[in-house]
């Protein structure tokens, strides 16, 4: 599948990101900050999918501690974690 998304996303960055029940060893490259405010919006957006209520990988504490933990790999409180699968940057004078 990743092959496919890279062919079909040519000349731009493409980043991949963790699935809690599909992805086994999952180590992000790309941390990108969060604030706290950021990651109370997230939790209170992925609580309005009724469908998942019940799902063990949509639990709010389940969510915040991710979040948590890619921080402590930055040494920030909270970040986002991404798997670099292309970059594409320019140079500018």
């Amino acid at each position: 599948m990743t092959d496919e998304a890279l062919r079909a996303f040519r000349g731009i960055t493409v980043l991949g990101f963790d699935v809690v029940r599909s992805s086994y060893g999952f180590f992000p490259h790309f941390l990108v900050e969060v604030s706290e405010e950021d990651a109370k919006k997230k939790v209170e957006a992925l609580s309005e999918y009724e469908t998942y209520h019940d799902r063990y990988y949509f639990n709010s504490e389940l969510t915040r501690s991710i979040m948590v933990r890619h921080g402590a790999l930055a040494e920030i409180p909270f970040a986002e974690g991404f798997d670099i699968l292309r970059i594409v940057g320019k140079f500018e004078k």
